[in-house]
């Protein structure tokens, strides 16, 4: 993966770098994965890349997640979902508000959860996102 990374335009590589970074995480290799994290935050700074930028910020918060830092995991689903809205990416804002629902859900609360899933499905029900995504919310 490596090698593919080396010869990777920026956009690929930061999306590689997040992959690696989930990766490590799952192996509970936390230090490496935040690593890999960072190189993409600042590789999707220097590029200029919103998108990119709103991507490292939802993996971030996925991190946090798996980590049960719910308050830092919803700080990161909220900062991608002030991009996405800025650059108008509704694929992204699906995410992120599946994911801030997931982390009220998983904070055990379950009301404000329920709100970001009704606003990720609302985005979908004005047929404004890809098929794939409605299996996300559900």
């Amino acid at each position: 993966m490596l090698l593919r990374l080396n010869k990777s335009n920026d956009s690929t590589k930061i999306v590689l770098y997040c992959l690696i970074a989930d990766s490590y995480v799952d192996d509970k290799k936390i230090n490496l994965g935040l690593n890999y994290i960072d190189s993409a935050f600042i590789l999707s700074r220097k590029i200029n890349k919103p998108r990119s930028e709103a991507y490292v910020f939802n993996m971030l918060g996925n991190i946090y997640n798996y980590l049960n830092d719910f308050n830092k995991a919803l700080d990161n689903f909220e900062r991608a979902s002030v991009i996405n809205k800025k650059i108008n990416n509704k694929t992204g804002l699906i995410s992120n508000f599946i994911n801030l629902g997931n982390s009220y859900f998983y904070s055990g609360n379950s009301k404000k959860a329920e709100v970001y899933y009704r606003k990720a499905l609302f985005i979908y029900n004005t047929g404004q996102s890809d098929l794939s995504t409605l299996s996300n919310i559900y």
